[in-house]
């Protein structure tokens, strides 16, 4: 499946919303969609709603419109007009008269228009008010359970009030950053690697593109390579979509960096207490110690990784080889502490990925 498909068909909020524009469709209630200005794959989220709706009613035809917009308010067409003049047989343009709103008008005439879906594309914020009107009036014109069009309305504006015949669906009631994330997950799913390196490569490409969805479900995409060469990887694929680069160096060393501390840094603690359970009785036989902030330490369980590489230095000894991971432990923990950055070879031979 490709991501665009995985954002609206499997990613749960996306897949909701598109859901319930769905069944709002199918009961022939005309719907609102007011969508913010990235919304992602917007037209795959158009193509799916047009290939669902074909299964469930082969009598309606799918149209689709581009709103026109006039900066100058005296140029602009009335939403009725260009409905008219560009969607209907001439002679129902030429006989319009203003004794009605073009909603009535429409509505009296025995057009096409009355079996379709019409999915009106980039409304914008002043025009909102005139399709709602419009749509009202062409609704409203019919008799109860009379054929009439199904208005799909994409907008960019903040309620609909007053408009009853309008269902109002917000796509950010339903959609939050935490979904890309989630796309990010089902983009790595099929990855043969382990689940906390897929993980990983989820995290930095959603920490990486922020809020930008298709970015993000780009880079996951790169898969076990962003894991491996994250500046290089990431380097290539802006150049290659033409993304701002500015930062970009920081920009990668934060998410990596976020990323390791969220995903690999609780399994560097995983070991300090797997360490701890197994060198007990031995620890206990040198407590108390003092940490490096000079504070009394009576519990194993209390003990950092730098104050157990201190112990098994000098008072408790330990076989070799558990002394060096304690070791390579410690100097990976210092780095992240620090600011600095593992690298997937680092990573690998401590069992972190």
């Amino acid at each position: 499946m490709m991501t665009e498909e995985l954002w609206w068909g499997r990613t749960p909020n996306p897949a909701r919303f598109q859901r319930d524009v769905l069944e709002q469709v199918e009961l022939e209630n005309s719907v609102v969609l007011n969508f913010p200005g990235d919304v992602p794959w917007r037209s795959v989220f158009i193509s799916m709603l047009q290939n669902s709706l074909h299964q469930t009613s082969a009598t309606r035809d799918f149209l689709v419109i581009e709103a026109p917009y006039e900066r100058d308010s005296k140029k602009r067409m009335e939403p009725g007009e260009f409905i008219l003049k560009n969607h209907c047989e001439q002679w129902v343009y030429d006989n319009y008269w203003p004794t009605q709103t073009y909603g009535q008008y429409l509505a009296s005439k025995p057009v096409t228009l009355h079996q379709m879906y019409i999915y009106v594309k980039g409304i914008h914020r002043d025009e909102c008010e005139a399709w709602f009107q419009f749509v009202r009036d062409y609704l409203e014109s019919f008799p109860e359970n009379a054929q009439h069009a199904v208005f799909l309305l994409e907008v960019q504006c903040s309620s609909v009030s007053g408009y009853r015949q309008l269902t109002f669906l917000n796509y950010q009631d339903y959609v939050s950053d935490y979904d890309g994330l989630m796309l990010c997950l089902a983009v790595t799913a099929p990855l043969r690697c382990s689940s906390t390196q897929k993980q990983y490569i989820a995290e930095i490409a959603d920490h990486i593109a922020g809020e930008n969805v298709e970015q993000a479900g780009q880079l996951a995409d790169e898969g076990v390579a962003l894991a491996q060469s994250p500046l290089e990887t990431v380097g290539t694929l802006f150049a290659d979509y033409g993304y701002n680069s500015e930062d970009l160096e920081k920009r990668v060393h934060a998410a990596v960096w976020e990323a390791q501390i969220k995903i690999i840094f609780p399994k560097m603690e995983q070991f300090r207490s797997a360490f701890i359970r197994k060198h007990h009785e031995k620890l206990m036989g040198v407590m108390p110690v003092r940490n490096s902030n000079g504070e009394t330490i009576y519990e194993p369980d209390e003990l950092e990784l730098g104050t157990l590489y201190f112990i098994c230095n000098t008072k408790c000894h330990v076989e070799q080889k558990d002394y060096e991971k304690l070791r390579s432990y410690r100097e990976a923990r210092n780095k992240l502490a620090h600011w600095d950055i593992l690298s997937y070879e680092d990573m690998q031979s401590l069992g972190l990925l």
